[in-house]
């Protein structure tokens, strides 16, 4: 499985100094990311339309945008957590909370304690919409660093090129300058797991007395996917429609957790194409059985008959030649059709000026009947086999078609 991480930069209005070089987009409008497979590790810089393509795009928010705080997850259905918790945690923030974004940590419960992770919704949604809009779709938003029971210390670089110790605890996540490290000496919580990025090391060497392992950034960013995390909730939770909706649910349905479900899909959709072939080789089979059994009684009943073309019409042919010969009235015989009209004529009705013969119908104006006339003798000759049309303003006389 390949993932491609974005990591998102500081927010200008709180960084000072020039930013990192791998904090945001550039100028010219290319991202950084990280993109990691079962090969190794990438690393680069694109513009949105020649990002890599991966299984999966997490966005990475910067650390310091990120605060967590532990409350009481409100007892109330989950589509109003987010307005319970802005209450809850509004004494705690520094910001409106209007224009924060909050999301709980995996698995919370209702009326359990749980944290929750607070940062500005602009870094977020101004990235999310760039994203969306180049139709790349984000699975996951992990942060950098969250709480965790064991004490892990990452010793980085700043905006400002100073030294910054980002240590995740069970008590939150905590970010200072390494100079302030040891004022907390014998008092933070122990032991602390130590690392470093390469750009730190020597200061992460000299704030601890002991050799620290690398951490580079790029390990900091995969190492976020282990968290369980996801920022993607309340109002950041994917909303698509129409279009974007069928691309969205292709882009989930290709990741590589549903490979089972798509193996399971195609092999369903070739038992049943092989189903339906055999299905239609055996209807084949008995349409060809059938027209063979026309064309033997064909010639059983009329053998002067040679070339068999349509055997059923032909047959019918034969018959009608037939009774012609012995004298016989058939249905589509004048006589057969004037008596089954005169059968069926409403007794209010005169007779007709005017008679067209054609073979097998007969016809004449509509000119001054009724509905409810046309509708009496349409009954009578349907009771008798016979259909009456009204088309063209002329009533049409036919036998009916007998069903198949």
């Amino acid at each position: 499985m390949s993932t491609l991480l974005i990591p998102l930069p500081l927010r200008p209005r709180l960084a000072s100094g020039a930013s990192s070089p791998a904090s945001g987009p550039s100028p010219a409008g290319e991202w950084p990311w990280v993109l990691h497979t079962p090969e190794g590790v990438q690393t680069g810089r694109s513009t949105l339309a020649n990002l890599p393509r991966a299984d999966e795009t997490v966005l990475v928010p910067h650390p310091l945008q990120c605060s967590f705080h532990r409350t009481t997850l409100p007892k109330t259905a989950p589509n109003r957590w987010r307005a319970a918790l802005s209450g809850l945690l509004e004494d705690h923030l520094l910001e409106d909370p209007d224009g924060l974004h909050l999301a709980v940590q995996p698995g919370a419960l209702a009326g359990e304690p749980t944290w929750v992770c607070v940062t500005p919704r602009e870094t977020l949604s101004q990235p999310l919409a760039a994203l969306e809009s180049a139709q790349r779709f984000v699975d996951r938003v992990c942060p950098l660093a969250w709480p965790t029971a064991d004490v892990e210390a990452v010793v980085t670089v700043g905006e400002t090129g100073e030294p910054l110790v980002r240590l995740s605890h069970a008590g939150g996540v905590l970010h200072l300058p390494a100079a302030s490290w040891s004022a907390l000496q014998g008092q933070g919580p122990a032991p602390v797991t130590w690392r470093a990025e390469p750009e730190a090391a020597v200061a992460a060497e000299a704030l601890t007395g002991q050799p620290v392992s690398l951490s580079p950034r790029e390990a900091q960013l995969v190492g976020a996917l282990a968290s369980g995390w996801n920022l993607l909730q309340f109002d950041l939770a994917p909303r698509v429609k129409g279009l974007s909706r069928l691309r969205h649910w292709a882009h989930r349905f290709a990741q590589p957790h549903w490979r089972r479900v798509r193996l399971g899909v195609a092999a369903l959709i070739a038992v049943q194409l092989v189903g339906l072939n055999a299905w239609a080789w055996q209807q084949r089979q008995e349409v060809q059985r059938l027209k063979a059994a026309q064309t033997q009684a064909l010639k059983q009943a009329f053998p002067r008959v040679l070339a068999v073309a349509d055997a059923p019409l032909q047959m019918q042919r034969e018959m009608d030649l037939l009774r012609a010969q012995t004298g016989q009235l058939g249905d589509q015989d004048f006589e057969a059709l004037m008596a089954a009209a005169t059968a069926a004529w409403p007794e209010d009705r005169g007779p007709t000026e005017a008679l067209s013969f054609e073979s097998g119908q007969l016809s004449w104006p509509a000119t001054g009947w009724a509905d409810a006339q046309v509708e009496l003798m349409r009954q009578r000759l349907a009771s008798m086999g016979w259909s009456l049309n009204a088309e063209a303003g002329r009533l049409t006389l036919r036998k009916a078609r007998s069903a198949p």
